[in-house]
């Protein structure tokens, strides 16, 4: 239990110094100098939309299991789980109170909040999983558009063909939850609609960094460079997505033919973003000690 952690630390520190060792330093902190604060302000102001989305596709998910989550637990909820998970090393320890906090109320107890928290974050994933596909051709032209929709189709037949498999086993099995949470009576379409319109929230906070630090990304760089930035965060080897965001951007920046210190000072202040926009959740665990 212990091991885990410092491991994600330990990672989080080695890329951080494996980025200040291969790059120019001085180029990062020139870049980072070149500060907007306007560009800054907006966006932790995405954070508010952000948040109250990925809130109500959690209460959505669980209304789809039979339970009841008002939004506004929901959204106090979800506020304190990112504010934990950006300042914890095991990356999901929000998730895990959310999972003992909503589990106390609800009729099932552990299982269905841990099942509900479980999908939600499942929801986010697939979504941005398909955004980065999406991105493929971007990044080998035109020849890869017939490729990347063909992946569409066998990923479409995947879902569909586990949407239609018969209900063998336990009622209560995870997979029958997340055909009723994600994929049956037209929960599919609402899920990626939801969870689309959370990565189009990240996309403008990565904007909106980069204007903040002086530079300015066109759309298609961006849907370029930032789902598989995040999908590398995802990987629960670092704290919060440090030195794992910063290593993937400077190969991404340096991809799309910009400068990889570019991508780091990009990288940094998303992540400054990111955290200042979680700092309501402070205001759910102090009324929580009271």
């Amino acid at each position: 239990m212990i091991r885990h952690p410092l491991l994600q630390v330990g990672v989080t520190i080695g890329l951080l110094v494996a980025v200040v060792a291969l790059l120019d330093v001085d180029a990062v902190v020139t870049q980072l100098s070149d500060y907007h604060p306007g560009w800054f302000v907006v966006g932790v102001a995405v954070s508010l939309p952000q948040l109250a989305l990925c809130a109500w596709r959690w209460r959505f998910t669980a209304a789809r299991l039979g339970e009841t989550l008002g939004m506004r637990k929901a959204l106090s909820e979800y506020y304190l789980s990112t504010l934990l998970n950006q300042v914890l090393p095991t990356g999901i320890a929000g998730d895990a109170l959310r999972v003992t906090r909503q589990g106390g109320q609800m009729d099932g107890g552990l299982r269905p909040a841990l099942r509900s928290v479980i999908l939600e974050r499942a929801s986010g994933q697939l979504a941005l999983s398909l955004w980065a596909l999406a991105a493929v051709p971007l990044w080998l032209g035109s020849s890869a558009t017939a490729a990347v929709l063909g992946a569409l189709a066998c990923l479409g037949a995947a879902l569909l063909l586990f949407l239609r498999s018969g209900q063998t086993g336990a009622n209560d099995s995870l997979g029958s939850a997340a055909r009723r949470a994600l994929l049956a009576d037209g929960a599919l379409g609402t899920q990626l609609l939801v969870s689309s319109a959370v990565v189009l929230t990240f996309l403008i906070q990565f904007y909106c960094a980069s204007r903040a630090v002086g530079l300015v990304l066109e759309p298609a760089v961006l849907l370029k460079i930032v789902p598989p930035v995040l999908l590398y965060m995802a990987v629960p080897l670092s704290v919060a997505g440090w030195g794992m965001r910063e290593a993937a951007s400077a190969a991404m920046f340096a991809l799309a033919g910009w400068r990889p210190e570019q991508g780091v000072a990009v990288s940094v202040c998303y992540g400054v973003v990111t955290l200042v926009g979680s700092t309501p959740g402070l205001l759910v665990w102090a009324s929580g000690r009271r």
